[in-house]
């Protein structure tokens, strides 16, 4: 049975830099905006993580603006789950994804929401972030005061943030070492 809401819902979707869906559609804070007809609606996730994790923006452009929205209903169509992409809930901590026929762009998540959601993330949800975001110095500092005796998050950090793309197929004896490289690299700058 497909899971429809009447009530407006708040929510995140993910943009490109220039505010622009995967369609090519500019979107700017403080406007509606309605499907027509001939389309489901705006895809969202109902909390950051889930909104990283599915869109297709940031597959092509790390470092996509992560906006506030409030989903509303219309007479004609309720916001809908998306069940194509519900499968993946379970194992990746993902909640859902809906489709709603008329959002409101709310604002723009600050960097240190963000940030603050990574160092919170499981360490299943780590890549999704590492993978999508470029981090600055600072905030590799605080990856690394969560995450550094944490052996697959670090790794993960080297391969996604450092381009170590050879992590993955070294020892665990060769991984450390890398990794403490790394960790002594960043005690030192801080």
């Amino acid at each position: 049975m497909t899971k429809k809401m009447l009530n407006p819902v708040p929510g995140f979707k993910v943009l490109g830099k220039d505010y622009t869906n995967m369609y090519g559609k500019t979107f700017e804070v403080g406007k509606d905006y309605l499907v027509g007809d001939d389309s489901m609606g705006y895809h969202f996730g109902s909390n950051l993580f889930t909104a990283l994790a599915f869109s297709e923006i940031v597959a092509k452009e790390k470092d996509a603006i992560i906006t506030q929205i409030t989903a509303y209903p219309t007479t004609l169509k309720p916001i809908m789950l998306d069940e194509a992409k519900a499968y993946y809930s379970d194992y990746y901590g993902i909640e859902n994804i809906y489709i709603a026929p008329h959002i409101r762009i709310e604002g723009i998540v600050p960097r240190e929401e963000i940030i603050a959601s990574l160092v919170q993330a499981s360490e299943i949800q780590v890549p999704f972030y590492l993978s999508n975001l470029n981090l600055t110095d600072v905030e590799i500092g605080e990856y690394l005061k969560t995450y550094q005796d944490n052996f697959s998050a670090m790794r993960h950090l080297l391969y996604y943030q450092f381009n170590e793309k050879d992590i993955y197929a070294m020892s665990y004896g060769q991984s450390r070492k890398r990794i403490k490289g790394v960790v002594d690299k960043w005690t030192k700058l801080s």
